[in-house]
């Protein structure tokens, strides 16, 4: 990890937040929750020294495994309407994103 992690922010309709592949990212969920909070930002409230926008539209996070069959998306999202609804913007930017990286046909 000390060359980086590959990462893209990504808008989706009014929402924008930061995109990972689940390879890129420490195995172990502590440290990649961990990981993740220092890169929005965490624990400053306004996420001044990350890329959080220190609201929930603009610091939403999604971590992206490689399609495991047809029209199939495996996601973890920090935001709770993206895991349930086909239509969220931020699903949406999800499939663009594993489109772009060769994932997703």
């Amino acid at each position: 990890m000390s060359d980086g992690i590959r990462c893209l922010l990504m808008r989706g309709g009014t929402s924008k937040g930061a995109f990972f592949l689940a390879a890129d990212l420490p195995q172990d969920v502590s440290a990649r929750d961990d990981l993740l909070l220092r890169i929005m930002g965490s624990p400053d409230p306004r996420q001044i020294d990350g890329i959080g926008g220190a609201d929930p539209l603009t610091s939403k996070v999604a971590i992206l495994h490689p399609p495991v069959g047809p029209m199939q998306m495996s996601t973890i999202f920090s935001s709770r309407c993206s895991s349930t609804s086909r239509w969220c913007p931020t699903r949406k930017a999800a499939a663009t994103f594993l489109r772009a990286s060769g994932l997703l046909p």
